[in-house]
């Protein structure tokens, strides 16, 4: 800054050495030396002055500029401020109002939010149009007497009034307007701002939710990974059998290691079938025992013509009744049948269409011997025993299923040969172990193809299984203490 101010000053002294020159030269002709001197002095002094005010250095800048001179302010003219807001329309009370808006009495008398000074005692009074608010009527007191060029130049003159009052109106205005607009764009882009953290918020949140159920859902699936490979390895080995409280198990499902639980009073007549090795005794103890623990049963009737030593460990349990012999095979059927009788007649006393009491279950192992035993009936009353128990097994299998009485048979195969087609097809459940035929196969699940398993090529102790509704399982039977895995 100081360099620059000391250009300045020295551009001013060489500047003011000219009109300095010209004085000096011009005095010494005219007067003189001394009035040259005198002459040269004043020319610089003045020409110094002169120019030093424009050339000041600026307090930003630090450069010497030109002072400009502020521009003066035009006044607006009356004919400007008309065109540019509108030129009310005056009338000089009610008479002057044009006959139209007379005619529909458009003038409404109430005051106007602007007024005017005091012209020569007389009172105004500025009433608005109703439909238009540059339409006014202006009435007096006094000044009646009044010229008609008097009251048209006070018309006038109450013209510009209002006319100025719009102007300042129309300001005020455009500043509210542009406030409001301001504010307006204030409190969208506000909103805008707290809707974009609410969106955030919100994204951020569902991105932590997805997260943390993405973590609960790994966690899930690594619990459950686990129990799988712990159930998929009892399938490796012989499987205890483990009581359920919610029904009796029935096997191990070979897809997932889940234990397949029916409850007992849906159990319904069941078929097993399967050549001897293939795991029926050991499926058929797994039931036995399960049914003699289960609250809902209140008895089981063992059946093993090949002498009952199948069942016989059972023998001791006071729900069981162990039989060897046809003719109490042949009296156990008697007294089921008249069991029968007995429900059916107290169901129909109290209105009942299922039994609600415990149930009995009737356990068949190589039905084929009662088969055999039936037909190969000869002499008379061993004839006529064996033609009683046939229509009995008949009469249970049909009129069973709302008694509460339930049978279970097992054979190596379920042909005609073997098992009453009457009492086969009465038997919903079906469990089919290995066998050595399709038709063996078929037999026994009335199926053969898109089965879960082959049934010719099962593993010991596995064997298809029909849940009565055509729902197909490959399980692997559990085994009861006590059970001897050799001895089937």
């Amino acid at each position: 800054m100081a360099d620059t101010k000391g250009n300045g000053s020295a551009a001013i002294i060489l500047f003011s050495m000219i009109p300095a020159s010209v004085t000096a030269i011009f005095g010494f002709y005219a007067a003189g030396p001394v009035w040259s001197v005198v002459a040269g002095l004043g020319g610089w002094l003045g020409s110094y002055f002169l120019v030093e005010p424009f050339t000041r250095p600026t307090r930003d800048t630090g450069t010497s500029v030109a002072v400009p001179k502020p521009p003066k302010q035009r006044k607006i003219t009356d004919d400007e401020l008309r065109q540019t807001y509108g030129t009310p329309q005056v009338c000089w009370d009610s008479s002057d109002v044009p006959m139209m808006l007379r005619q529909y009495n458009e003038v409404d008398f109430g005051p106007v939010s602007f007024t005017y000074p005091d012209r020569g005692g007389i009172t105004w009074e500025f009433c608005l149009h109703r439909h238009s608010e540059i339409t006014f009527v202006v009435r007096t007191a006094g000044g009646d007497n009044l010229s008609q060029d008097k009251k048209v130049r006070l018309c006038n003159e109450v013209q510009m009034v209002a006319a100025r009052q719009y102007q300042a109106d129309a300001r005020h205005a455009r500043q509210r307007a542009e406030a409001a607009r301001k504010a307006e764009m204030d409190e969208q882009m506000r909103r805008s701002a707290a809707d974009e953290r609410e969106r955030n918020r919100i994204a951020a949140q569902i991105e932590a939710e997805k997260k943390e159920h993405e973590a609960v859902q790994q966690n899930l699936r690594r619990i459950e990974g686990e129990a799988r490979d712990v159930r998929m390895t009892r399938l490796k080995s012989p499987i205890p059998l483990h009581l359920s409280s919610a029904g009796i198990v029935f096997g191990t499902k070979v897809e997932d290691g889940y234990d397949l639980i029916i409850p007992v009073r849906k159990i319904q007549h069941m078929l097993v079938g399967g050549v001897t090795g293939s795991g029926k005794s050991v499926f058929l103890h797994q039931m036995v025992y399960q049914l003699l623990r289960s609250n809902e049963v209140d008895r089981v009737v063992l059946i093993d013509l090949k002498g009952g030593t199948e069942f016989d460990r059972y023998s001791t349990d006071p729900k069981a009744m162990v039989v060897w012999a046809l003719s109490d095979v042949i009296k156990i059927f008697d007294e089921i049948v008249g069991v029968l009788d007995a429900r059916e007649a107290e169901m129909r006393a109290n209105g009942q269409r299922e039994w609600n009491g415990g149930r009995i279950f009737v356990v068949v192992d190589e039905y084929a011997e009662i088969h055999d035993s039936i037909h190969e009936a000869r002499r008379g009353d061993e004839k006529e025993a064996a033609v009683r128990l046939a229509n009995n097994l008949k009469r249970i299998i049909r009129r069973a299923r709302s008694l509460g009485v339930r049978m279970i048979c097992a054979l190596q195969k379920a042909t005609t040969d073997a098992m009453d087609s009457t009492l086969r097809a009465n038997m919903d459940m079906r469990a089919c172990f290995k066998v050595k035929t399709r038709q063996t196969a078929e037999a026994t699940l009335d199926v053969f193809d898109d089965l879960p398993a082959d049934p010719l090529t099962l593993k010991r102790g596995r064997f298809v299984f029909d849940n009565g509704r055509g729902d197909y399982a490959h399980l692997q039977a559990q085994i009861a203490p006590g059970v001897d895995l050799d001895s089937d």
